[in-house]
């Protein structure tokens, strides 16, 4: 607080009072008043040419006064000019819709500005009305609040405080969230037996708020009752089975958010489900239900990998946020059928160590599944990037593999591309879990006739895919032990060139070299010659590998808490780099 003299004029007595800081001008950091500010006008009191009642000048009279009398105070007219200040600026605001805004701002000067308010700078200011109050009292406080707001209130409202000194403005948004707008009429993309595929545009006004799902009504024709199909749906598109047969049927949708449900959309097409009748008459083949509203319904996240024939990229779902893996497959490489059949494929597999599938759809030049996310990466850059490595751990590894592998056998599936890079890790709580990718080149194997193409690098070929006889189950055993020998650092059967590669892989042509098999047992030796067996048919099945002393070591409760002695991972990092530099293409052939 100042204290602040008015001399006597020939309105008012003089007076004193106390004036807060704020009011005489603004401080610096420590606290005084800012000296660069020009805040008062000082009037010096002018002691020539003035004279009392009696004419004698006040300069005569004060070389006349004695010792004993007292000089009188001399008033000083302190008066102070201070432009507009903003000492609390506008804040970003939002509400619901119907609900009253109100946003504040504190400006002070002297003398006291003139506050307008304006909305998205438009040049007519703000003016009160039934649903619009404009406040600005003593304290310097702006206020504008505005009730029943809606949607279209949303945008940049501005403060503005003029003075002759001046002019200072303060900005802030107002948004306000309302219930979604209804979405796009559903349209039928396709009807197979007792199923319907439905897809829908999501709703124009996504500014209202995060849509967090959608809900799906139907109705019998015929009847004016809608019921409840499907309470949430996560994206813009939907297969609903098990109809009723011989019905027909009418579908719309309603889109959710954090405020509330929207309008209904327009009801789409009748569609007629067949009669039992028909249905029996039908060939029970499976259908893939194509879905076309990536777009809609997802955000891209950035890559994660590439493969021969696809690009893996994260994506984030629109609705629910969750974080998903879409390997998107180029349309001129690889056929839609071929697409099709590696996603039944995953949806009829459910093994802790398979990545799960849960969508298919296409774009213009490429088709998408979209799988699980699985963060961590690929199996051998997470052996890279650990302190310790031993061959505990990599027994560990591989016997998730051949666990994976037993299962998939079981089901007569061969995956047939067993390499480094389709082997990613999922880690969490401690605990290390392989996940087995990529099946486009997985088979169902009923007999020894399928013959599978050479495509690719043929560093991790099985020798009858190199010479080009019949494939089998064990044909991803040789695979998995290919895999085991490349723990050391080095490949079993890479070569100068891709030729003696092939050679040396149809030869059986490999050793464990001293130099890189010093530490490693006789058990894990000996478990890889009984696998890198050239003749099909006598390679173990998987069930035998997992028996084999090599993995049973795994699963023994060990007494002691030593760990065995750490393998080196300086070679396995230059294997991982070369095989992100080395080309995959070998004898590749185009579509007919």
């Amino acid at each position: 607080m100042f204290l602040v003299h008015r001399p006597a004029n020939n309105n008012s007595p003089a007076a004193e009072g106390w004036l807060p800081a704020h009011v005489i001008g603004p401080k610096d950091i420590d606290g005084s008043l800012k000296k660069t500010w020009q805040m008062f006008k000082l009037k010096k009191p002018n002691f020539r040419g003035k004279e009392d009642n009696n004419g004698n000048s006040l300069e005569r009279r004060s070389k006349s006064l004695g010792r004993d009398t007292k000089p009188r105070k001399i008033a000083v007219d302190f008066s102070f000019e201070v432009p507009p200040i903003i000492q609390q600026p506008l804040t970003s605001l939002t509400v619901q819709a119907g609900s009253t805004a109100v946003l504040t701002c504190r400006i002070c000067g002297r003398p006291r500005p003139t506050i307008t308010w304006r909305y998205q700078d438009r040049p007519s200011p703000i003016t009160p009305g039934p649903l619009v109050m404009l406040l600005y009292n003593e304290e310097g406080m702006a206020t504008l609040q505005l009730s029943q707001v809606s949607h279209a209130d949303s945008g940049e409202y501005s403060c503005v405080a003029i003075s002759e000194l001046g002019t200072v403005v303060t900005r802030a948004t107002l948004t306000v969230l309302d219930r979604p707008g209804p979405p796009g009429m559903p349209t039928i993309r396709n009807q197979v037996g007792t199923a319907v595929h439905l897809e829908w545009s999501p709703p124009p006004q996504m500014q209202n708020g995060q849509i967090q799902g959608y809900t799906i009504e139907f109705r019998e024709a015929g009847s004016d009752m809608w019921h409840l199909a499907i309470p949430y749906v996560p994206n813009t598109s939907q297969v609903i089975g098990d109809l009723e047969p011989g019905l027909t049927y009418q579908f719309r949708v309603s889109a959710n958010n954090a405020i509330g449900i929207s309008q209904p959309s327009l009801p789409s097409a009748y569609v007629a489900v067949p009669s039992e009748y028909e249905l029996s008459e039908r060939e029970d083949a499976p259908c893939v239900m194509w879905k076309t509203t990536f777009e809609n319904d997802f955000t891209d996240g950035g890559e994660l990998g590439k493969g021969r024939f696809a690009v893996v990229r994260r994506c984030i779902q629109r609705c629910s946020g969750q974080e998903l893996a879409a390997k998107i497959i180029a349309k001129r490489v690889v056929r839609k059928e071929a697409v099709e059949v590696e996603f039944n494929t995953l949806q009829s597999l459910q093994h802790q160590h398979l990545a799960q599938v849960y969508d298919l759809y296409e774009t213009s030049n490429a088709h998408i599944l979209i799988m699980q996310l699985i963060p961590q990466g690929r199996l051998f850059d997470y052996i890279c990037s650990r302190q310790h490595f031993d061959e505990l751990m990599a027994a560990e590894y591989v016997r998730q593999i051949l666990d994976a592998v037993h299962y998939l056998h079981n089901c007569r599936i061969a995956h047939l591309d067993l390499k480094p890079e389709n082997l990613l890790v999922e880690a969490g709580a401690g605990v290390i879990g392989i996940k087995l990718v990529d099946f486009g080149d997985a088979r169902h194997i009923y007999n020894n006739y399928y013959i599978h193409p050479m495509v690719g690098n043929p560093e991790f070929m099985s020798p009858e895919v190199i010479s080009g006889t019949p494939v089998g189950l064990q044909t991803d055993i040789w695979l998995v032990l290919s895999f085991t020998y490349c723990l050391s650092g080095v490949s079993p059967f890479l070569d100068e060139s891709q030729e003696e590669t092939c050679s040396n892989i149809v030869r059986n042509d490999f050793c464990f070299p001293d130099e890189y098999f010093a530490g490693i047992s006789s058990d894990a030796k000996d478990l890889v010659r009984s696998m890198l067996v050239e003749e099909l048919n006598k390679r173990p099945v998987a069930q035998a590998c997992l028996e084999s002393q090599w993995i049973k070591k795994t699963c023994t409760q060990r007494t002691s808490g030593l760990r065995p002695k750490p393998i080196a991972t300086a070679r396995l990092a230059d294997f991982v780099e070369r095989r992100k530099h080395q080309s995959d293409t070998y004898l590749l052939k185009a579509l007919p």
